[in-house]
């Protein structure tokens, strides 16, 4: 039985994943394989995983990890700040290149 927070927290993540997605793949279609997001226990303290699955090779990642980073920044300060999760939550990105390395120095 799936009660109204759980699945209001699912159409939260839904919609943060589609949109962070969707400006990505626009701005990076080149490098961007796929994001994967996770999010604590409604008992524990909010926090929103970002993790981005990239095409990068190791040469020139970081700056072109750093783009993407900052793309999901600007995605969550203009098109999501209204959604609780991401108002609500500590948020943590991480960027891999095609190796499964992070890439990003952020966190």
């Amino acid at each position: 039985m799936v009660n109204k927070e759980l699945l209001e927290r699912h159409n939260l993540i839904s919609e943060i994943g589609k949109t962070i997605d969707n400006d990505i793949s626009k701005a990076h279609s080149n490098y961007f394989d796929k994001i994967n997001m996770s999010i604590t226990p409604p008992d524990s303290p909010p926090e929103l995983i970002i993790e981005v699955d990239t095409f990068l090779e190791r040469n020139n990642q970081e700056t072109i990890g750093k783009e993407i980073e900052n793309t999901i920044h600007t995605t969550l300060g203009k098109k999501l700040f209204s959604n609780k999760l991401v108002n609500e939550s500590t948020v943590k990105i991480y960027i891999y290149n095609k190796h499964k390395e992070k890439i990003n120095t952020s966190f």
